[in-house]
């Protein structure tokens, strides 16, 4: 069975399509996760299709064709705001690529409908990844400042965030998200119309249940490691809060996802760390009320998400605080 993980990024996608990847290989499987369909794909001699950047010089014939001859088992991320760079001519490759200028342009034009076709085709599993579309603008506009997306171990995580981080965010930046995140969403709904949404709660709260139910498995990652999924993650983040960056941490699993990164079954790091919880975030944003205002009037005038009140936000920072302190 073939997973596809749809996504606007910032909603837990590479977090689960990376957790999904270990949880099968553990299970006895051998799974190769792509991550991104849209920005490098390779096959192996062996036919099992993995990843290696390579910006958009691929042709989205090329993608279809490396997806058609692929045999292997293979977990994979579809991300809406790819779609939307290639159309727009955008470029991901730094530095100076030559004939970049003619991918850009033969990717304006291209037809989308045969890659879709073969991605509802190819992958017996869609999911579409969900969040508050509040957290999920604030958390976008975060990384925007840090210019990380994820953080893949606990030295990142001190490195990047710590108690005096102060983040004044662009709330034109913020509302350009939410109106990302709404297109996302009617992307999906027009495009992969059976995909099974998974919601970014969900996924931090109860990760194991999550892997059982999205793969329809009846295995334990405690089995094998002494430790569930969920457990392993609120620990990283719970050390990271008070570690030293200059003590080197390693674990069993972490040395099993690296050996799952030398196999080319996962993309250069392992699972992610959470980066933030909404008590951080609150504390760290100087202008949270204000983003939350600027949320509440785009959430109006749309009139297909509800209003968040203070109290509620509150309500869902307790929440989180039940697993993460």
């Amino acid at each position: 069975m073939n997973y596809l993980v749809l996504t606007p990024d910032g909603v837990g996608s590479t977090y689960l399509q990376r957790a999904l990847t270990v949880y099968l290989n553990s299970s006895g499987r051998n799974y190769y996760n792509t991550h991104e369909l849209l920005n490098g794909l390779v096959l192996d001699s062996s036919n099992n299709l993995y990843k290696k950047m390579m910006g958009y010089r691929q042709s989205i014939e090329e993608i279809v064709k490396l997806i058609e001859k692929n045999e292997g088992n293979i977990v994979s991320r579809l991300a809406q705001y790819h779609v939307e760079a290639r159309l727009a001519g955008e470029w991901v490759d730094k530095g100076f690529i030559p004939q970049s200028n003619i991918f850009q342009e033969r990717n304006k034009h291209e037809d989308y409908t045969e890659f879709y076709d073969t991605c509802r085709n190819s992958y017996d599993k869609l999911i579409y990844c969900t969040r508050d579309p509040f957290e999920y603008a604030l958390s976008w506009c975060i990384r925007s400042m840090t210019g990380k997306l994820n953080v893949y171990s606990i030295k990142e995580r001190v490195e990047t965030h710590n108690e005096d981080s102060s983040y004044d965010i662009d709330l034109e930046f913020f509302l350009s998200k939410l109106d990302q995140y709404k297109r996302y969403i009617y992307w999906v709904k027009d495009n992969f119309p059976n995909a099974v949404e998974v919601q970014y709660d969900d996924i931090h709260q109860d990760i194991d249940t999550v892997l059982s139910n999205i793969s329809g498995k009846d295995y334990r990652m405690f089995d094998t490691w002494g430790v569930s999924l969920q457990d392993y993650s609120t620990m990283l983040y719970k050390v990271s809060k008070v570690y030293n960056k200059n003590v080197h941490y390693s674990d069993n699993l972490l040395e099993y996802q690296s050996l799952l990164v030398s196999q080319k079954k996962l993309f250069r790091s392992g699972i992610p760390i959470k980066m933030n919880t909404l008590r951080d975030k609150s504390k760290s944003v100087t202008n949270f009320i204000s983003s939350l205002d600027t949320y509440n009037k785009w959430a109006t005038s749309s009139n297909e998400y509800p209003e968040l009140s203070e109290d509620q936000i509150l309500n869902k920072i307790e929440r989180e605080e039940q697993i993460y302190l």
